[in-house]
């Protein structure tokens, strides 16, 4: 993975350091998820997905408060110890190795959504839209965050100062206690209900802080082999001269947001018949330019949908209508509002269906259906009509 905006543009592979990962970076301590559970999140009853899952710390320390885990994570590597970490102790937790910005799955379908750690590495313009549409209208949003104090800790910062050594560009170093801050798209969809920031003391031996530090993207995910050894010689070295046993000062972070209230958008739309095609429309302006749809439009205060839709066609495509039986209401969330669609036959009055406002338009057969991108709301619509066209 490479980032521009994090060490200077180094490539960083966390599958490198899948297995330090997996026994070196499970140190969240009980604090950390008793926080979440008290904000009534991640428990009995709720789907959760967690983003960049790495190895499946947060779903499988939380497996026991009962909510039904998703976990995924671009690295392959990290999935693998992630499936077997928890067929080991019997979780039945599903794992996806896929990109964050690439998972799939139905609208409102998660109560919460986690990440941990790894937020930051998105890209944020496509991931947020998506998070919004697959998360319940009061699910929650929960980034969580925890990092050393290196000026506030000797040992840490002792080690944070040998990484930047081995790694000057990494940007992950110099860590204070403070807020999460996340980029301002997030805030188009998202509205903070909750933050906290607090500070911990974690144990560790000599052995385990080496682990996780190697563990760290700034050491075993970039460096190149013969750059690792020789960190890892003068590390050991350094924590020779510690302690066997010692404590590492940390902070942890929580923010905890929600969708916005999403508009109802309230349309209607024809399905003209002529013998045995139907008229369909190509969008020529807006955020759907150039997919397929039905003619038609909103309904105005006062209106019906069958007044609407009789007034729209005529501004559309100077033709008058008569409106027939009603089809379906389409019931669709796009990202940024739910959209109701009143759907009709209708057949042509008088006019000529002239384009005023879309680029193109095509009378379809049923065979022809498919031949057209349309718009997402209107998928389900296509299949009602396939089966009751006779």
């Amino acid at each position: 993975m490479i980032n521009e905006a994090i060490d200077g543009g180094r490539a960083f592979d966390w599958g490198r350091v899948s297995g330090e990962y997996a026994k070196y970076r499970d140190i969240y301590p009980e604090l950390f998820y008793e926080k979440i559970v008290g904000r009534g999140l991640c428990t009995e009853g709720q789907k959760v997905l967690d983003l960049g899952t790495g190895t499946g710390v947060l779903p499988r320390n939380m497996y026991r408060f009962g909510a039904e885990w998703v976990g995924t994570d671009i690295s392959v590597n990290q999935i693998e110890q992630a499936e077997r970490l928890s067929a080991e102790q019997n979780m039945d937790i599903r794992y996806q190795a896929v990109a964050a910005e690439d998972v799939d799955f139905p609208p409102h379908f998660f109560d919460v959504i986690t990440a941990c750690q790894c937020f930051w590495y998105f890209d944020h313009e496509r991931l947020v839209p998506k998070l919004s549409s697959i998360l319940k209208e009061n699910g929650s949003l929960l980034l969580l965050y925890m990092a050393w104090l290196p000026f506030e800790d000797a040992i840490a910062g002792a080690s944070e100062e040998l990484a930047l050594k081995y790694n000057p560009d990494w940007t992950g170093a110099g860590e204070w206690k403070h807020r999460i801050e996340v980029p301002d798209c997030v805030y188009d969809r998202f509205e903070e209900v909750y933050h906290e920031e607090y500070t911990m003391e974690l144990p560790f031996t000599r052995e385990t802080w080496h682990g996780r530090m190697k563990a760290c993207r700034g050491i075993g995910a970039s460096l190149a082999q013969k750059e690792l050894e020789q960190w890892e010689s003068e590390h050991k070295k350094m924590l020779s001269e510690m302690p066997e046993n010692f404590f590492i000062k940390h902070y942890a972070a929580m923010l905890e947001l929600k969708p916005k209230a999403r508009k109802t958008v309230k349309v209607t739309a024809a399905i003209i018949r002529n013998q045995n095609r139907i008229f369909a429309t190509q969008r020529g302006y807006g955020e759907f330019k150039d997919g397929w749809e039905f003619p038609g439009g909103k309904v105005e205060p006062g209106e019906t949908s069958k007044t609407a839709l009789i007034r729209e066609i005529k501004e559309e495509l100077d033709t008058e209508i008569a409106v027939g039986e009603k089809i379906m209401c389409v019931e669709y969330d796009y990202p940024a509002f739910h959209l109701s669609m009143d759907c009709f036959w209708a057949k042509v009055v008088s006019g000529n269906l002239t384009l005023k406002e879309h680029e193109d338009a095509r009378w379809l057969s049923k065979e022809e259906l498919d031949d057209v991108a349309w718009l997402p709301a209107d998928l389900d619509l296509i299949e009602r009509i396939k089966k009751m066209w006779q």
